[in-house]
């Protein structure tokens, strides 16, 4: 049989769409999974945000939270068909695939991978089959398969199931950011989640002294005065020269949109900030510092005695 190589091939090349098929519908079926709930999370986090209206912190954890649930859901349903396109992990041999065909086709069974298995040992002349013989039991049945759809056992059941899901995801997903408008500014900021949306503080703080210089042993009072619609308290920030960390310090509003502390008795310099909260964040003064310093002592003195003339003393 001279043409038994083209049958051959003919085979070959219509396992070898139904591999590619496959292969298309698995990575179908693990873009529209990974797009599908990617924006079912996108929606989570927007209608999230639009009820937190969070700071830049908050935010950049959502837009965080998103994009780990994009790499994991990549990892989840897109990986695999992937690296199966590419030649690795799962992808099965052609004798697999024939396997396949033949459970679909119960008149086939394993006849058409047997078949397929003794064209190459007929080709190297290995074993101790009669090439006549292979050839002839190969064109039987490429006879018997040639009008039998290989593509029947592509099961596409879970990419129109995974069809549904998606377009159903977008449509609310999608409808409900661009048709609610509190979601799609909750979307808005969580993109742009390094920038405040929190409208202008109505106060300015500032403090006092913001330097200056005492003496060890000497109190220190420290103003902070409000303009505008002071906050019922501050904080108050205050570290010694050396230390690690500040000191926290609450304090009330007094008297003219002021706020008093008073530190008795320096021992080392300083530094002191104020600072108010607005909104989930904060408004803070600069930082004042007073150096502090040793009284000056006089430990010793020394000089001469020198008289007048007119006293003729020596």
């Amino acid at each position: 049989m001279e043409n038994y190589n083209k049958y051959y091939d003919e085979v070959i090349s219509r396992l070898q769409a139904v591999r590619r098929k496959q292969t298309m519908f698995l990575l179908t079926d693990g873009f529209l999974k990974t797009v599908g709930y990617s924006l079912l999370l996108l929606l989570g986090i927007a209608i999230i945000e639009s009820f937190a209206n969070g700071n830049t912190n908050f935010r950049t954890f959502l837009a965080g939270t998103f994009l780990t649930g994009l790499v994991a859901f990549t990892v989840m349903f897109l990986f695999k068909p992937l690296a199966r396109s590419f030649g690795f992990g799962d992808y099965p041999d052609l004798n697999n695939i024939a396997l396949k065909v033949g459970n679909h086709y119960p008149e086939l069974k394993d006849k058409l991978g047997n078949a397929l298995q003794l064209i190459p040992l007929v080709e190297n002349k290995k074993g101790n089959t009669s090439p006549e013989l292979a050839k002839a039991a190969f064109y039987e049945i490429y006879l018997e398969s040639k009008e039998k759809d290989f593509a029947k056992i592509v099961d596409d059941s879970k990419i129109k199931k995974n069809l549904i899901f998606f377009f159903a995801s977008a449509v609310i997903s999608l409808g409900s950011i661009f048709g609610v408008n509190s979601v799609y500014e909750g979307l808005y900021r969580t993109a742009n989640f390094n920038t405040s949306f929190i409208p202008p503080a109505p106060f300015t703080i500032d403090i006092e002294p913001k330097e200056g210089h005492k003496l060890r042993g000497e109190d220190l009072l420290i103003t902070v005065t409000a303009t505008g619609s002071a906050p019922d308290e501050i904080k108050l920030y205050v570290k010694e020269e050396q230390q690690m960390n500040y000191d926290e310090f609450v304090i009330k509003l007094d008297s003219n949109n002021s706020y008093y502390f008073e530190i008795p008795s320096l021992k080392r310099s300083i530094s002191f900030y104020g600072e108010a909260d607005w909104m989930g964040s904060s408004i803070s003064t600069a930082t004042g510092e007073i150096s502090v310093t040793d009284r000056p002592v006089v430990r010793s003195i020394s000089g001469k005695l020198v008289y007048p003339n007119y006293t003729k003393l020596e």
